[in-house]
């Protein structure tokens, strides 16, 4: 319980919980404003992927740190029936994919963006979609920020809060566009991280799913058929 002046209380739900929840809030969009935009600056193009990589693993050390002070396990993060939840985590992620391609060939119609055809392009971008950008982010903001934020506050509204924070994170990439489409997005990572059968892995595997074979769709049609 907070006291502002002497007759004046506001009651807190779980008081050390809410400087935990603003903590991390606070130290994730400072490490992400700090490093997102790094790798840009690199202009060796091997050092520039391995950077790429390992920034999003750097702005989810607050969330790392988090888990451990809240002393969550791995079997709780990973949950049961793992094999089931990569299956069909995979088979929403390309079904979003193909939606979200169609609407957007659609909207920007004779638009194309030209990737390159080779394996070790595709190979790199697939590791670092899953292993880096949905693994990453999944754990910083469904894992650690949602948690917390219901631990403080009604699951509604720390929804909210947790969906708007993620399309905000976008805005360190420069894209308006980006935040609008990933409220969207980030409330279905939601919806499938709070399902009785999702959890992080069902997210994790079609939040990668998606990212990957949206922005490589062209190459996989193209290898395909050559």
């Amino acid at each position: 319980m907070l006291h502002l002046k002497r007759d004046v209380q506001i009651h807190l739900k779980n008081e050390k919980e809410v400087f935990r929840v603003i903590r991390l809030i606070l130290f994730t969009f400072l490490f992400s404003a700090a490093f997102l935009g790094l790798p840009d600056y690199i202009w060796n193009i091997t050092l520039y992927k391995i950077a790429k990589f390992f920034v999003p693993w750097i702005i989810a050390i607050p969330a790392i740190l988090n888990c451990i002070a809240r002393k969550k396990t791995l079997k709780e993060l990973f949950g049961e029936k793992i094999l089931l939840k990569v299956l069909f985590g995979f088979l929403f992620g390309i079904a979003f994919a193909l939606i979200m391609k169609a609407i957007m060939s659609a909207l920007l119609s004779g638009q194309n963006v030209l990737n390159s055809y080779e394996y070790k392009s595709l190979i790199y971008n697939a590791l670092y979609y899953y292993f880096s950008v949905a693994m990453a982010e999944e754990l910083i903001y469904r894992v650690s920020i949602l948690e917390n934020l219901e631990a403080v506050m009604p699951k509604w509204i720390a929804f909210i809060i947790a969906d708007l924070l993620f399309a905000g994170y976008h805005l360190f990439q420069g894209n308006l566009f980006k935040v609008v489409f990933n409220i969207f997005a980030g409330a279905i990572y939601i919806a499938l991280y709070k399902w009785k059968k999702g959890g992080y892995v069902f997210a994790v595997v079609m939040h990668g799913t998606y990212d990957f074979f949206y922005m490589n769709l062209s190459v996989i049609t193209y290898l395909l058929l050559k």
